[in-house]
């Protein structure tokens, strides 16, 4: 039977200028660089309402990724903006044109045991006690690396948002050049 374990969950918000395009492009990047995702239909949902000047977007990534036949790994990513309106700003003498409103981001992340419900088919494993005596004794090392690993992948592209829109972050792990510019006129 699938185990599904929640180990990470918060968001991000921010208000104020920004490009809203490339912060898409610049967490799409971020998961398709590590693993996560299909490399097509990674948006399950993508819902934008206009009105009055201002748009409001709704969108919910489901990615995963396979560590091996018994781990997988899922980020859930949801994007909720509000207010989203044209701006131009002055940077460096020059007038940029960008996004103005609020963007809030979802990270739910998951560890997910036995995906495929190989477990139940095995002789062993399909007595309860058994189970549990391997998922808490035998197992247990190989699961709590993985949740650490899963863990610091969270860390990490959450400290890519901040970077990118310029928020202070608790971790200075990826502390490189970004591929888009901060907020998108840097």
């Amino acid at each position: 039977m699938t185990e599904t374990r929640q180990l990470v969950k918060f968001s991000i918000v921010y208000k104020g200028e920004f490009n809203f395009v490339s912060l898409y492009k610049l967490v799409r990047e971020w998961v398709l660089e590590n693993g996560y995702g299909p490399d097509k239909w990674l948006e399950k949902l993508y819902l934008q309402r206009d009105g009055g000047g201002a748009s409001e977007h709704w969108i919910w990534w489901r990615t995963t990724k396979t560590v091996n036949d018994y781990m997988m790994y899922r980020m859930d990513i949801d994007f909720h903006t509000l207010g989203i309106t044209q701006a131009e700003i002055v940077h460096e003498g020059k007038k940029i044109k960008t996004n103005k409103g609020e963007v809030e981001l979802f990270f739910n992340v998951k560890l997910i045991l036995d995906p495929a419900n190989k477990w139940d088919d095995n002789w062993l494993l399909k007595q309860k006690s058994l189970k549990n005596w391997w998922l808490k004794k035998l197992f247990k090392p190989e699961i709590d690396k993985h949740e650490e690993l899963l863990i610091i992948d969270a860390n990490r592209a959450q400290s890519v948002v901040k970077q990118y829109l310029d928020l202070k972050g608790f971790m200075s792990e990826y502390a490189g050049e970004l591929f888009h510019p901060v907020k998108g006129f840097e």
